[in-house]
């Protein structure tokens, strides 16, 4: 697993995170809880998986439980064999309604809380965030 933490000075994003094999196993705490983060923008690339969808988990955790019984704040489902973006910039808040302090995320073949399958190919996460604190 590849994750990386790029620091933007620029007024629309101030962190970019970028998980180039998202899996089961989630990657914890990438932004190291630098205050009250508000993600932007989602880019998952789901091209290598030509034939199973991912289905990318957002939680605010450190460390949330792996094997599907931590509760995500956000599932974003992208179909086999495509790059999706999703645009979800607001004033002050993330669409799932609040702030995250400690961005972790996690990619399985399932929907919903449970899942414990990675998808076969690697699945390329991409996350711009603004800093609100």
């Amino acid at each position: 697993m590849a994750t990386s933490a790029t620091t933007f000075r620029t007024n629309i994003a101030s962190i970019e995170v970028v998980d180039t094999d998202c899996t089961t196993t989630s990657s914890n705490d990438l932004t190291g809880s630098v205050g009250s983060l508000g993600p932007i923008m989602y880019e998952i690339d789901n091209t290598g998986n030509t034939t199973t969808f991912a289905h990318l988990k957002v939680y605010d955790s450190a460390d949330p439980a792996d094997g599907g019984s931590a509760s995500p704040e956000l599932i974003l489902r992208v179909q086999a064999g495509v790059k999706r973006q999703f645009i979800c910039m607001t004033e002050n808040t993330t669409p799932a309604g609040d702030e995250i302090a400690n961005l972790s995320l996690r990619c399985v073949t399932e929907g919903g809380i449970a899942g414990t399958t990675s998808p076969t190919s690697d699945v390329t996460v991409r996350v711009l965030i603004k800093d609100m604190s």
